[in-house]
């Protein structure tokens, strides 16, 4: 590659990151249109994401009232084994954080609706894979699936032990017990890019700590599927899989960055040589955008916007017949689960 990859890792919980994304994709965009003779420097964002749903095309045909119930205060408790403070990191009992009312956004031209919260590492090349001072063009959209897939299955199984880690083509990385058979394994992180005019963003979303067993009052993979958007899909995390093991107070901080170099040194990826810091460089550009700066790039509506303009009163607290969840309720709350249904997959990014 003809400009080495940097690596820029944000801190605190991302909000509004199709607006992030949009932003930098343009931004490369912009770069291809002055036909300058050194390519656009390749970019890798390495985070951890506020709660938002970001929903498919069969949201549409919810009622409004279903859409504003994922707006509602969503719990998320996480054990203190991935958090960067020391102290904290010595208390591995789970402790509630009330994170808010999570961000909706509808995409009407994406058939997979998603999930990103704490608890998860996010890590997301944006790269110009037509470029013509670029050695990118090589590339396609399976082929950075598969890269990213394989740096994330080479994390599990060597810094958590985890060596029945595996990459499914279209479905991201799972994990099975030593005595079950792989049609029975989990899915512990989402793997997904986005080609767009040329221009490959998005990544991988790994679950390191999260709800993914318990109500939609804190599992936000149950409130997908509660809303009739879909059953099926087994989630896990890696809290969970490496439970009563001697990795207690891992740092989630530390988890994302070896993740994202891991993702940088792959081979045709390579960002610069030498130590893992090394790669990790400053740009005003970004520094902008992180600032909350308008970015002008509106990507997808809210749920609650969309419900509100469809209904006119709807409210979120307003009541539908059964429970307040649906009817999956009962069966949602003692399966760990995302779910995939007429091609609607929750949980993936």
């Amino acid at each position: 590659m003809g400009t080495a990859a940097f690596v820029r890792l944000l801190s605190g919980r991302q909000r509004n990151i199709p607006a992030l994304n949009k932003a930098l994709r343009q931004r490369l965009l912009d770069h291809r249109a002055k036909q300058s003779m050194s390519p656009a420097q390749p970019m890798i964002l390495a985070f951890e994401p506020a709660p938002a749903f970001h929903l498919g095309r069969a949201a549409l045909d919810c009622r409004p009232s279903q859409l504003l119930r994922l707006e509602s205060d969503l719990r998320l408790p996480q054990s203190r084994l991935l958090r960067s403070d020391s102290s904290r990191a010595e208390q591995p009992e789970p402790v509630d954080d009330t994170t808010g009312k999570p961000e909706c956004h509808i995409h009407d031209d994406q058939p997979r609706s998603m999930y990103y919260g704490p608890g998860q590492a996010v890590v997301w090349p944006i790269l110009d894979l037509q470029s013509r001072a670029s050695s990118l063009a090589t590339w396609t959209k399976e082929g950075l699936e598969q890269a990213i897939g394989d740096a994330t299955v080479s994390l599990l199984r060597e810094r958590f032990d985890l060596p029945n880690s595996f990459r499914r083509d279209d479905s991201g990385v799972w994990v099975s017990s030593a005595s079950s058979a792989a049609q029975h394994a989990r899915q512990i992180a989402s793997v997904k890019v986005q080609v767009r005019g040329g221009i490959a963003s998005l990544g991988v979303a790994l679950n390191l700590d999260l709800p993914t067993s318990s109500p939609p009052d804190t599992n936000p993979w149950a409130r997908l599927a509660a809303l009739r958007l879909g059953t099926g899909t087994c989630v896990t995390r890696v809290a969970a899989e490496i439970r009563g093991r001697s990795h207690r107070g891992f740092d989630g901080d530390c988890v994302v960055e070896c993740l994202a170099y891991r993702i940088s040194h792959h081979p045709g990826l390579d960002a610069t040589e030498g130590k893992p810091n090394d790669a990790f460089q400053s740009d005003p550009f970004l520094d902008v955008l992180l600032l909350g700066v308008d970015l002008g790039y509106p990507d997808a509506s809210t749920a609650s916007a969309v419900a509100r303009r469809t209904s006119g009163n709807a409210t979120a607290d307003e009541s539908e017949s059964g429970a307040e969840w649906g009817e999956s309720d009962e069966q949602m709350s003692t399966t760990e689960t995302g779910s995939e249904v007429d091609g609607v997959i929750t949980g993936e990014i």
